[in-house]
Protein backbone atom coordinates (compact mmCIF):
# COMPACT_ATOMS: atom_id res chain seq x y z
CA UNK A 1 0.00 0.00 0.00
CA UNK A 2 1.28 3.31 -1.26
CA UNK A 3 0.42 6.68 0.90
CA UNK A 4 1.76 9.63 -1.02
CA UNK A 5 2.47 11.64 -4.17
CA UNK A 6 4.50 10.06 -6.52
CA UNK A 7 7.81 11.08 -6.15
CA UNK A 8 9.14 14.44 -8.25
CA UNK A 9 12.01 15.47 -9.82
CA UNK A 10 14.80 17.23 -8.28
CA UNK A 11 14.49 20.83 -7.35
CA UNK A 12 17.16 22.86 -5.62
CA UNK A 13 14.31 25.09 -3.72
CA UNK A 14 12.73 21.78 -2.52
CA UNK A 15 14.00 20.33 0.68
CA UNK A 16 13.70 16.35 1.03
CA UNK A 17 13.84 13.87 4.18
CA UNK A 18 13.83 10.50 3.55
CA UNK A 19 13.54 7.66 6.49
CA UNK A 20 13.55 4.65 7.07
CA UNK A 21 11.12 2.93 9.84
CA UNK A 22 11.89 -1.14 10.61
CA UNK A 23 9.79 -3.84 12.19
CA UNK A 24 11.01 -3.04 15.12
CA UNK A 25 9.75 0.59 14.81
CA UNK A 26 13.55 1.84 14.65
CA UNK A 27 13.72 4.85 12.47
CA UNK A 28 17.10 5.23 10.31
CA UNK A 29 17.52 7.66 7.65
CA UNK A 30 17.94 6.23 4.41
CA UNK A 31 17.77 6.49 0.19
CA UNK A 32 15.34 3.40 -0.83
CA UNK A 33 12.54 3.64 -1.63
CA UNK A 34 11.00 0.40 -0.76
CA UNK A 35 10.05 -0.57 2.53
CA UNK A 36 12.21 -3.19 4.45
CA UNK A 37 9.94 -6.37 5.33
CA UNK A 38 7.26 -5.18 7.78
CA UNK A 39 8.55 -1.57 7.86
CA UNK A 40 7.69 1.92 6.60
CA UNK A 41 9.79 3.90 4.14
CA UNK A 42 8.47 7.76 4.13
CA UNK A 43 9.89 11.14 2.30
CA UNK A 44 8.95 14.99 3.07
CA UNK A 45 9.34 18.11 0.25
CA UNK A 46 8.10 21.42 1.29
CA UNK A 47 4.85 20.16 -0.47
CA UNK A 48 4.24 16.53 0.17
CA UNK A 49 5.05 13.74 2.93
CA UNK A 50 4.88 10.13 1.13
CA UNK A 51 5.03 7.01 2.79
CA UNK A 52 5.05 3.44 1.62
CA UNK A 53 4.01 0.76 3.66
CA UNK A 54 4.97 -2.82 3.89
CA UNK A 55 1.77 -4.86 2.81
CA UNK A 56 2.80 -6.77 6.41
CA UNK A 57 3.87 -3.32 8.21
CA UNK A 58 4.41 -4.30 11.57
CA UNK A 59 2.84 -2.75 14.96
CA UNK A 60 6.01 -0.87 15.97
CA UNK A 61 6.48 0.03 12.47
CA UNK A 62 3.21 1.91 12.37
CA UNK A 63 3.09 3.48 16.05
CA UNK A 64 6.91 5.16 14.95
CA UNK A 65 4.74 6.13 12.13
CA UNK A 66 2.29 8.18 13.52
CA UNK A 67 4.75 9.75 15.73
CA UNK A 68 6.69 10.74 13.05
CA UNK A 69 3.85 12.62 11.71
CA UNK A 70 3.18 14.46 14.93
CA UNK A 71 5.39 17.33 13.06
CA UNK A 72 3.93 16.82 9.98
CA UNK A 73 1.88 19.26 8.20
CA UNK A 74 0.13 19.67 4.73
CA UNK A 75 -1.88 17.48 2.30
CA UNK A 76 -1.14 13.85 1.62
CA UNK A 77 -2.74 11.40 -0.28
CA UNK A 78 -3.62 7.66 -0.50
CA UNK A 79 -2.11 6.56 -3.65
CA UNK A 80 -4.09 3.20 -3.72
CA UNK A 81 -7.37 4.53 -2.98
CA UNK A 82 -8.88 7.35 -5.04
CA UNK A 83 -5.65 9.60 -4.67
CA UNK A 84 -7.61 12.39 -3.15
CA UNK A 85 -5.78 15.03 -0.66
CA UNK A 86 -5.71 13.66 2.53
CA UNK A 87 -4.78 15.68 6.17
CA UNK A 88 -2.03 14.57 8.63
CA UNK A 89 -5.56 13.71 10.81
CA UNK A 90 -7.13 11.39 8.57
CA UNK A 91 -4.10 9.34 7.71
CA UNK A 92 -2.90 8.99 11.03
CA UNK A 93 -6.68 8.40 12.02
CA UNK A 94 -5.79 5.12 9.12
CA UNK A 95 -2.83 4.17 10.81
CA UNK A 96 -4.33 3.67 13.81
CA UNK A 97 -6.89 1.73 12.72
CA UNK A 98 -4.51 -0.67 11.14
CA UNK A 99 -2.40 -0.70 14.44
CA UNK A 100 -5.70 -1.46 16.37
CA UNK A 101 -6.60 -4.07 13.67
CA UNK A 102 -3.01 -6.25 14.42
CA UNK A 103 -3.74 -6.13 18.78
CA UNK A 104 -7.50 -6.76 18.21
CA UNK A 105 -6.83 -9.58 15.69
CA UNK A 106 -4.45 -11.16 17.82
CA UNK A 107 -6.29 -10.80 21.17
CA UNK A 108 -10.24 -10.91 19.94
CA UNK A 109 -11.09 -12.16 23.47
CA UNK A 110 -9.75 -8.93 25.30
CA UNK A 111 -10.94 -6.00 23.26
CA UNK A 112 -12.58 -4.97 19.91
CA UNK A 113 -12.96 -1.48 19.38
CA UNK A 114 -13.62 1.37 16.45
CA UNK A 115 -11.65 4.97 17.19
CA UNK A 116 -13.56 7.88 15.49
CA UNK A 117 -12.75 11.74 15.28
CA UNK A 118 -15.35 13.29 17.66
CA UNK A 119 -17.89 14.98 15.57
CA UNK A 120 -21.31 15.85 16.19
CA UNK A 121 -22.44 13.92 13.43
CA UNK A 122 -21.48 11.04 15.41
CA UNK A 123 -24.91 8.24 15.47
CA UNK A 124 -23.71 8.12 19.40
CA UNK A 125 -23.08 11.82 20.43
CA UNK A 126 -26.40 12.21 21.84
CA UNK A 127 -26.64 9.39 24.25
CA UNK A 128 -22.93 9.72 25.99
CA UNK A 129 -22.84 10.05 29.65
CA UNK A 130 -23.02 13.83 31.04
CA UNK A 131 -19.67 13.03 32.30
CA UNK A 132 -18.01 12.18 28.99
CA UNK A 133 -20.35 14.84 27.52
CA UNK A 134 -18.35 17.74 29.92
CA UNK A 135 -14.90 16.03 28.47
CA UNK A 136 -15.97 16.30 25.05
CA UNK A 137 -17.27 19.87 25.18
CA UNK A 138 -13.93 21.58 27.11
CA UNK A 139 -12.24 23.13 24.51
CA UNK A 140 -8.55 23.96 24.75
CA UNK A 141 -7.59 25.43 21.67
CA UNK A 142 -5.24 28.78 22.11
CA UNK A 143 -4.63 27.87 25.23
CA UNK A 144 -0.67 26.47 26.53
CA UNK A 145 -0.57 23.39 28.43
CA UNK A 146 -0.92 24.89 32.03
CA UNK A 147 -3.96 27.05 31.44
CA UNK A 148 -5.76 23.74 29.62
CA UNK A 149 -4.66 21.68 32.54
CA UNK A 150 -6.45 24.10 35.49
CA UNK A 151 -9.30 24.53 33.15
CA UNK A 152 -10.24 20.83 33.33
CA UNK A 153 -9.91 20.59 36.75
CA UNK A 154 -12.44 22.94 37.35
CA UNK A 155 -14.73 20.78 34.97
CA UNK A 156 -15.83 18.28 37.26
CA UNK A 157 -14.88 15.14 35.23
CA UNK A 158 -15.02 12.09 37.10
CA UNK A 159 -12.18 9.20 36.88
CA UNK A 160 -10.58 11.54 34.54
CA UNK A 161 -7.28 10.00 33.37
CA UNK A 162 -4.22 12.18 32.15
CA UNK A 163 -1.70 10.88 30.11
CA UNK A 164 1.66 12.59 28.97
CA UNK A 165 5.23 11.41 28.14
CA UNK A 166 8.90 11.31 29.55
CA UNK A 167 11.81 12.99 27.96
CA UNK A 168 12.02 9.71 25.97
CA UNK A 169 8.34 10.34 24.10
CA UNK A 170 7.37 6.96 26.96
CA UNK A 171 4.02 7.42 27.20
CA UNK A 172 2.60 7.98 31.66
CA UNK A 173 -0.09 8.07 33.37
CA UNK A 174 0.25 11.07 35.58
CA UNK A 175 -3.24 10.99 36.81
CA UNK A 176 -5.69 8.29 37.40
CA UNK A 177 -8.52 7.39 39.60
CA UNK A 178 -7.26 6.42 43.45
CA UNK A 179 -9.48 2.78 42.70
CA UNK A 180 -10.00 0.90 39.48
CA UNK A 181 -11.92 -2.05 37.99
CA UNK A 182 -9.84 -2.25 34.04
CA UNK A 183 -7.04 -2.95 33.96
CA UNK A 184 -6.05 -5.54 37.27
CA UNK A 185 -4.28 -3.35 39.64
CA UNK A 186 -3.43 0.28 39.79
CA UNK A 187 -0.61 1.50 37.32
CA UNK A 188 2.28 3.42 38.73
CA UNK A 189 2.32 7.02 38.21
CA UNK A 190 4.93 8.78 36.21
CA UNK A 191 6.22 5.45 34.98
CA UNK A 192 6.62 4.66 31.39
CA UNK A 193 3.16 2.71 30.37
CA UNK A 194 5.87 -0.34 29.06
CA UNK A 195 6.93 -0.92 32.78
CA UNK A 196 3.51 -0.68 34.55
CA UNK A 197 1.13 -2.51 31.52
CA UNK A 198 0.93 -5.77 30.16
CA UNK A 199 1.38 -6.35 26.74
CA UNK A 200 -1.45 -6.64 25.08
CA UNK A 201 -3.07 -3.85 27.37
CA UNK A 202 -0.49 -1.70 26.66
CA UNK A 203 -0.69 -1.39 23.12
CA UNK A 204 -3.98 -1.13 23.15
CA UNK A 205 -4.43 1.25 25.21
CA UNK A 206 -1.36 3.41 23.71
CA UNK A 207 -2.41 3.13 20.19
CA UNK A 208 -5.16 5.80 20.76
CA UNK A 209 -2.90 7.60 22.62
CA UNK A 210 -0.82 8.28 20.53
CA UNK A 211 -3.02 9.05 17.80
CA UNK A 212 -4.81 11.29 19.74
CA UNK A 213 -1.64 12.81 20.37
CA UNK A 214 -0.73 12.96 16.43
CA UNK A 215 -4.37 13.85 15.35
CA UNK A 216 -4.63 16.66 17.78
CA UNK A 217 -8.86 16.55 18.07
CA UNK A 218 -11.43 15.30 20.19
CA UNK A 219 -11.46 11.30 19.42
CA UNK A 220 -14.28 9.15 20.02
CA UNK A 221 -14.09 5.07 20.82
CA UNK A 222 -16.84 2.88 21.12
CA UNK A 223 -15.27 -0.92 22.06
CA UNK A 224 -16.34 -4.25 24.26
CA UNK A 225 -13.76 -4.69 26.72
CA UNK A 226 -13.29 -8.39 29.13
CA UNK A 227 -13.25 -6.54 32.13
CA UNK A 228 -12.77 -10.19 33.84
CA UNK A 229 -12.44 -13.74 33.11
CA UNK A 230 -16.31 -14.10 33.30
CA UNK A 231 -17.49 -10.74 32.07
CA UNK A 232 -17.03 -8.26 28.44
CA UNK A 233 -19.37 -5.31 28.84
CA UNK A 234 -19.51 -2.43 25.86
CA UNK A 235 -18.17 0.67 26.95
CA UNK A 236 -17.40 4.16 25.31
CA UNK A 237 -14.17 6.62 25.88
CA UNK A 238 -13.35 10.26 24.62
CA UNK A 239 -10.03 11.42 24.48
CA UNK A 240 -9.26 15.16 24.39
CA UNK A 241 -5.96 16.07 23.66
CA UNK A 242 -3.32 19.01 25.13
CA UNK A 243 -0.79 19.45 22.91
CA UNK A 244 -0.18 23.42 21.93
CA UNK A 245 2.17 24.44 18.64
CA UNK A 246 5.35 25.11 20.11
CA UNK A 247 4.80 23.96 23.78
CA UNK A 248 7.42 21.39 24.84
CA UNK A 249 6.04 17.70 24.62
CA UNK A 250 6.51 16.83 28.28
CA UNK A 251 4.09 18.97 28.61
CA UNK A 252 1.36 17.69 26.32
CA UNK A 253 -1.44 15.59 27.97
CA UNK A 254 -4.33 13.27 26.79
CA UNK A 255 -6.92 13.57 28.93
CA UNK A 256 -9.65 10.63 29.11
CA UNK A 257 -12.92 9.55 30.33
CA UNK A 258 -14.65 6.38 29.71
CA UNK A 259 -17.99 4.71 30.39
CA UNK A 260 -19.64 1.63 30.65
CA UNK A 261 -22.44 1.69 27.81
CA UNK A 262 -26.15 1.11 27.82
CA UNK A 263 -28.15 -0.79 30.86
CA UNK A 264 -24.61 -2.41 32.31
CA UNK A 265 -23.19 -1.33 35.26
CA UNK A 266 -22.20 1.85 35.48
CA UNK A 267 -19.86 2.38 38.74
CA UNK A 268 -17.40 0.25 36.77
CA UNK A 269 -14.27 2.85 36.70
CA UNK A 270 -12.32 1.84 33.32
CA UNK A 271 -8.93 3.95 32.61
Amino acid sequence: MVIGRKPEKADANCMRAKIVIDKFGTTRTGDTTEPPPGGVTARRSNRDFAVKLDADASYPALISLIRTLRAVDGEMTLADDTASPMSREELCLKLAHRAFAIIEGQHEDLFMSDLEIYTPNISAIDLLPANLTRLAKLNFNNLDAPTALMRASTAKIKNLVSVGQNRSSKLCFMTIPEAIDWPAGRPALEQPMEEVLSDPILKWLSTAYEAALAIRAHMYQHAILRINADTSLPFERVFNPIAPPGDRPTHFRVLTAAAVSGDADQNLIII
